[in-house]
């Protein structure tokens, strides 16, 4: 019996010995105070005092002051009070109460001779194979603390009561020299299993909470009522992060999806209702707020009811009754002035037959009316999105009347005044814009093949319009621009004509790079833009190069303006700047024909990277790319990857327009080595004006995260997880560290590099199941990641 239990002993303090062996050294300071006050002073009264008459004076001399002077450099001195002091009161004491009782003058054979495997020679001498190097020093607080619940008091279960019967006659052959000599093969198992084992948590748990909302829903403060292609959807808004998510339709078939258990992060909530069939049950709304501000904050129950009115609505055409025909007809809409919520009531026509009056169930609510044209014919209006009616309240079933208003301009247009001059493949079109609702809408082509598509009758709602030109071919009749205002807020209102010119100047122009004539490849060349200063018009002037040859200078015909000019990158290689969106001349008046040379500056910049300011590391898999961002314009344009397979691409020198830079990094691949950051900005207003060399570092911290679940260890299944994404507080950069799972095991925690920052912490769903909830852009927690 005693000797298997030793065999148990020693393998538990193998198994411990091997677990703590590194780096439980347990700095730890878990110190293992380890009361443990197997100090082992093991006076071991196991002196075995062994009342085993044995006295054994053995004070335990076992000089194993068994202070165990305990070498147990677990400094664990073991001072290791080990309660096993271990005195060893080891009630042992060898008191052996050891059913010898054992005064037996120690006659006590003992056959445990009290060599007491315990034997107390205790190996543990204290070196205590724990060797309790421990810096923990086993002061190990470690919850151990270590009172040890071995306690080491040695009350020793094996008290040494010794149970064992220590049939221990006791003559303690052990004489105490108590091979015990405090080995100690307890060797202070400490029972120390140090549950502290010296692993250190992440940094940063962030947990996921979620409430149980046991959600139910009524239509019109009733039942609701299903069927397969009649019904809606119900979402969630976090009124603070504007976090959108679907709960689900309503319903399942021809029965009502509600109520129903559905987990979301606790928040204040606005309850929306969406249509999905347009039927007669439920509501034609499209985004109508049924619950405003509701706190959902503990789980429990919520009953979200759907409101209606049945509108009886007719039409009008022109306060006539409506015309149709199976290809002349518009469409009807409403628009919550408060929420914008914004559903089509349907078309005018069914064939050739009003679709009106009809009955129509939508939430109540202060609405806009707005009409749009299905088909740009002869008898309803051209307009795209005419306001025909304003804050109609709809709040109680009935009927409402809604006119759609018209006059018939006759439009006729010029060219620079004069007539208009066509060909099959150089055209523009004209556009109308309401000044107030933004209404905007195409009149047509100024051509029909080779000639004038005006003058002609056309149908809109009155009111005061901007008119524009845009470019329909980029040729050399009619003007490069893409949206020019050629006439401003001309009022509409009755029917009759109208005269519409198109201005315009002969530009030519002629371009040089960095002050020098244009050199040019098939695969090197940028492109030229004018923007309006005024409206924002903005169109090509065509590419730099034609093949080998520069492509100016040449005559564009362009309406008149001030312009500011824009060089784009074609091909990023050598010759021609790496920019996307470069300002080369500002405010530029060009409103007269006549010449205009327009010079691409560069500067060549020798650009290296390094990664938390060491030589990159690639591989084919694992890397990321520098952009640049003027900080004026916007300008942003990519640099190239950081890896050219498992080499750095860097240093290479990249041709760019002179100016004041952010450098920008993005992630390509999200692993080991590169940061996980989508668009951190690591270096600010950077003044690259003149040739020269910059070294661009992209900084990192390893982050270690760990995720909780309502506060509890994650579960995961491959249907039921989320996402977690961090949000830079400074500069928006957003990005993904990865679902919450891999299949049925989560994903944390994990190491995961990022630029140091502040950043906010969200959750996305990814599926919408039982366990992870349904939002999907949940505010979690704020950490800084330095």
């Amino acid at each position: 019996m005693t000797s298997k239990s030793v065999t148990i002993v020693v393998l538990s303090i193998s198994l411990w010995a091997v677990s703590c062996s590194e780096d439980e050294q347990d700095p730890d300071t878990g110190a293992d105070t380890d009361t443990d006050t197997d100090s082992d002073t093991d006076t071991d009264t196991d002196a075995d005092s062994d009342t085993d008459t044995d006295t054994d004076s053995d004070s335990d001399s076992d000089s194993d002051s068994d202070a165990d002077s305990d070498t147990d450099t677990d400094s664990d001195a073991d001072s290791d009070t080990d309660t096993d002091s271990d005195s060893d009161t080891d009630t042992d004491a060898d008191s052996d109460t050891d059913t010898d009782s054992d005064t037996d003058a120690d006659s006590d054979t003992d056959t445990d001779s009290d060599t007491d495997t315990d034997s107390d020679t205790d190996t543990d001498s204290d070196t205590d194979t724990d060797s309790d190097t421990d810096s923990d020093a086993d002061t190990d607080t470690d919850t151990d603390s270590d009172t040890d619940t071995d306690s080491d008091t040695d009350t020793d279960t094996d008290a040494d009561t010794d149970t064992d019967a220590d049939t221990d006659s006791d003559s303690d052959t052990d004489a105490d020299t108590d091979t015990d000599s405090d080995t100690d093969t307890d060797a202070d198992t400490d029972s120390d299993t140090d549950t502290d084992p010296d692993t250190e948590e992440c940094e940063f748990i962030v947990d996921v909470p979620f409430i149980d909302l046991e959600l139910d829903i009524t239509l019109g403060g009733l039942p609701v009522i299903c069927s397969d292609t009649d019904e809606g959807s119900i979402y969630l808004v976090d009124v603070l992060t504007d976090d959108t998510f679907n709960l689900g339709e309503t319903c399942n078939g021809t029965v009502s999806a509600y109520p129903k258990t559905i987990r979301i992060v606790p928040g204040t909530y606005d309850v929306y209702y969406r249509s999905v069939d347009k039927d007669t049950v439920w509501p034609y709304n499209d985004w109508a707020k049924v619950l405003s501000e509701e706190p959902i904050t503990a789980s429990g129950p919520l009953v979200v009811d759907i409101p209606f009115v049945d509108l009886q609505l007719d039409l009008t055409l022109g306060d006539e009754p409506v015309i149709c025909s199976d290809t002349d007809e518009g469409s009807i809409y409403l628009v919550d002035v408060l929420t914008n919520d914004t559903f089509n009531l349907g078309e005018t026509c069914n064939g050739t037959v009003s679709a009106y009056p009809k009955s129509l169930r939508i939430v109540p609510g202060l609405y806009d009316i707005y009409y749009r044209s299905v088909d740009k014919a002869t008898v309803w209006p051209y307009n795209d999105w005419a306001k025909v009616l304003s804050e109609e309240p709809i709040t109680t079933s009935g009927p409402l009347v809604v006119d759609i208003p018209f006059v018939d301009l006759e439009l006729d247009i010029t060219l620079g005044d004069e007539p208009v001059i066509c060909s099959d493949t150089d055209e523009g079109s004209i556009y109308l814009v309401d000044v107030l609702t933004n209404d905007t809408f195409n009149l047509g082509e100024t051509c029909n093949g080779t000639v004038s598509a005006y003058p002609k009758t056309l149908r809109i709602v009155p009111g005061t319009y901007d008119i524009y030109y845009r470019s329909v071919d980029k040729a050399t009749v009619w003007p490069y621009n893409d949206w020019a205002k050629v006439l401003a807020e001309e009022p509409i209102t009755t029917s009759g004509p109208l005269v519409v010119d198109v201005p315009y100047i002969d530009l030519e122009l002629d371009i040089t790079l960095g002050s020098q004539p244009v050199i040019c490849s098939d695969t090197d060349e940028g492109s030229i833009y004018l923007v309006d200063v005024l409206t924002n018009d903005t169109f090509n002037l065509g590419e730099t190069c034609n093949g080998t040859v520069s492509a100016y200078p040449k005559s564009l015909r362009v309406v008149p303006g001030t312009y500011d000019i824009y060089y784009r990158s074609v091909d990023k290689a050598t010759v021609w700047p790496y920019n996307d969106w470069a300002k080369i001349l500002a405010d530029q008046p060009i409103t007269a024909s006549g010449p205009l040379v327009v010079d691409v500056p560069f500067v060549d910049l020798e650009v290296d990277i390094t990664l938390g300011s060491q030589p990159v590391i690639c591989s084919d898999t694992d890397e990321g790319s520098i952009y640049l961002v003027d900080g004026v314009t916007d300008d942003t344009f990519n640099l190239g990857e950081t890896c050219n397979g498992t080499n750095s691409a860097y240093p290479k020198t990249l041709r760019v327009v002179p100016g004041t830079y952010d450098v920008y990094y993005r992630s390509v691949d999200k692993l080991t080595v590169w940061p996980y950051n989508d668009w951190a900005k690591i270096l600010a207003d950077e003044p690259i004006l003149v040739s020269g060399s910059v070294v661009v570092d992209v900084p990192f911290t390893d982050l270690c995260l760990d995720i909780t679940l309502g506060d509890l260890p994650v579960i995961c299944s491959d249907i039921d997880e989320g996402s977690i994404s961090l949000v830079d507080v400074v500069t928006d950069d957003t990005f993904s560290l990865g679902e919450t799972c891999n299949g049925t095991n989560s994903a944390y925690p994990k190491i995961l590099r990022v630029v140091p920052g502040t950043y906010d912490v969200y959750y996305r769903s990814v599926d919408k199941d039982t366990v992870w909830p349904y939002n999907d852009w949940a505010y979690l927690d704020q950490i800084e990641a330095h």
